[in-house]
């Protein structure tokens, strides 16, 4: 198993990934992010938080942009056009338009992400 980064882009730590996997099946607590990692050269680390989709890591404004501590995940204000269609296939009211699909979002009883 490759537990640490490396490469051209920061690597999920296999074993982090799958902990997180058992805890959200055993104990039913679904995880927000995970962490990715990549090792740099002169020893140091690069971390990126890997938000659940559709959320979105947004840097916080201070520390390093090498930290996944200096990011936090945001959810999206609006449900992005692939996962509302995901949510409403097959459905003949459902609708493109943007008031149609929010009328649609509260019938179905479908949270919509603020």
């Amino acid at each position: 198993m490759n537990d640490q980064g490396g490469g051209s882009a920061p690597l999920i730590n296999q074993a982090a990934l799958f902990n997180a996997l058992v805890d959200w099946v055993e104990r039913d607590v679904a995880p927000d992010h995970v962490v990715a990692t990549q090792n740099l050269a002169g020893g140091a680390v690069r971390s990126r938080k890997i938000c659940k989709y559709p959320d979105k890591a947004v840097y916080n404004g201070t520390g390093s942009t090498d930290d996944e501590g200096s990011f936090r995940c945001v959810v999206h204000r609006k449900v992005p056009a692939d996962l509302m269609q995901e949510q409403c296939r097959g459905d003949p009211r459902w609708s493109p338009r943007p008031r149609a699909a929010a009328r649609w979002r509260r019938f179905a009883g479908l949270a919509a992400l603020s």
